[in-house]
């Protein structure tokens, strides 16, 4: 019979982790006797395996085989481990009241360009009891579910920071009189009824000394946060009396007198809530508040000082009361202080007149600090005529009835000749010595004639 003596082969690969190739630490057999290995194409140089026991294989060809040797199989166990991949979940914060934000992971780990879709089951969160309602706080946020045969999956927790809400807080009570029991401020709270820690100067015991204390209130709540700061005077009452109420512009500041019980008190007066002292005139709300920087008196007192308009000299210029038809011009009037507006009226029309006649003239000043009037006839009269008569002084009398034509002219400022009227006046001699007739004088006897025109 014929038998084959094995040559002897050593094959021992290194262990792998998943993500590594094959390679020299893997394919490493050898043999004492001259020859070749050849591996197989399922764990070439360079393939990657997946985690778990694998076989590797080879054949072995020696360079001077025995007549009628075939080559040679060989074979090597390899372990490929897990790689190691840490899913860590991403802290988040937010504000008590507030819906937990969606938890995300970020991985540590991944080889071989692979991402989470590699993985099975399902990710899922442990909030740890942050959820909605948790008080303010630290969570532990802790995930799970994912798993993978190739990766050697470790879970680490992160975080749900919870902030403390914020609260509305409001002081009242600051100021209150002295009556030697102590003396407390009033609190309230949006949402209402929060604790509230409040402090005096950084002492939690309410004063009963007459002063002021800085007050701090600070909410004392695992869910919301907020202060408030003010300062507390427990005062005496001090009494304030206001006078000079009603005074009249006089073109300087207008300041009220301020009394006060006990004397000597300081005190803050403003008007219409500021601290400028009113000039002109018009009604302003006064207030007068006591001033103690010791804080041991309060008070005040509120009035309306009211500035009446002073009064101012008004007359008409002489001469411009009285106009001719036809030169009509406005009443003219001076004031002391001088040039204040005025407002005249004839007849109580504001429109200058037109007509012959007389209108009552009222000028009343117009101005936001004076005040004062004038009244008065302003006449419009007959425009002043020119006459120009053309007549003989002496005429013969032949002891007949004489008829003579008469001519004048009658002028104004208009150049315009008026029309005029001939008329025997009163000096004639005698009633029946003469007469007119249109533009024609009639003589009848001897005398002296009187004509009017």
């Amino acid at each position: 019979g014929s038998f084959t003596v094995l040559p002897p082969i050593t094959w021992s690969p290194a262990p792998l982790v998943y993500g590594l190739p094959l390679g020299d630490g893997q394919l490493n057999a050898s043999s004492d006797v001259p020859g070749n290995f050849e591996y197989s194409a399922d764990n070439a140089e360079g393939m990657i395996l997946s985690a778990g026991m694998h076989t590797l294989l080879a054949t072995f060809t020696p360079s001077n085989p025995p007549t009628g040797t075939a080559d040679f199989s060989v074979e090597s166990a390899l372990q490929v481990s897990p790689t190691p991949l840490v899913i860590t979940a991403n802290d988040v914060m937010r504000e008590f009241g507030e819906t937990n934000p969606v938890f995300t992971v970020s991985y540590l780990g991944f080889v071989n360009e692979e991402g989470p879709d590699v993985l099975g089951g399902s990710l899922v969160f442990d909030d740890g009891g942050g959820s909605e309602d948790a008080v303010a706080g630290v969570y532990e946020l802790t995930p799970s579910g994912l798993t993978s045969s190739n990766y050697d999956v470790s879970f680490v927790a992160g975080s749900i920071t919870v902030t403390k809400a914020s609260a509305e807080v409001s002081l009242a009570g600051l100021a209150q009189g002295y009556d030697g029991l102590p003396k407390s401020v009033s609190v309230v709270t949006v949402p209402e009824g929060l604790e509230v820690d409040v402090t005096y100067d950084g002492s939690m015991d309410a004063p009963a000394a007459q002063g002021s204390y800085a007050v701090s209130a600070v909410v004392n709540d695992p869910r919301y946060s907020g202060s408030a700061e003010g300062v507390l005077k427990i005062t005496d009452s001090a009494i304030v009396t206001l006078s000079d109420l009603v005074q009249v512009y006089d073109g300087t500041a207008r300041m009220v007198s301020v009394a006060t019980d006990p004397p000597g008190l300081g005190v803050l007066v403003t008007y219409d809530g500021a601290d400028a002292v009113p000039v002109g005139a018009g009604m302003y709300e006064v207030r007068a508040e006591i001033n103690d920087p010791d804080g041991v008196y309060s008070g005040f007192a509120e009035g309306s000082l009211v500035v009446a308009k002073g009064s101012a000299q008004i007359s008409f210029v002489p001469g411009s009361l009285v106009r001719p038809i036809n030169g009509i011009a406005a009443a003219e009037v001076v004031t002391v202080p001088a040039g204040l507006d005025v407002g005249i009226t004839y007849s109580g029309v504001d429109a200058l007149p037109q007509l012959i006649g007389g209108y009552e003239v009222v000028a009343t000043i117009d101005d936001p600090n004076w005040e004062g009037s004038v009244a008065g006839i302003f006449e419009i009269t007959r425009a002043p005529q020119q006459i120009t008569m053309q007549l003989p002084v002496s005429v013969v009398n032949p002891g007949r009835e004489l008829t003579y034509g008469l001519f004048a002219a009658a002028t104004s400022n208009d150049p315009v000749n008026l029309p005029v009227v001939f008329s025997v006046g009163a000096g004639t001699d005698a009633a029946a010595l003469a007469s007119v007739s249109g533009n024609f004088l009639i003589i009848r006897g001897v005398g002296n004639v009187e004509l009017v025109v």
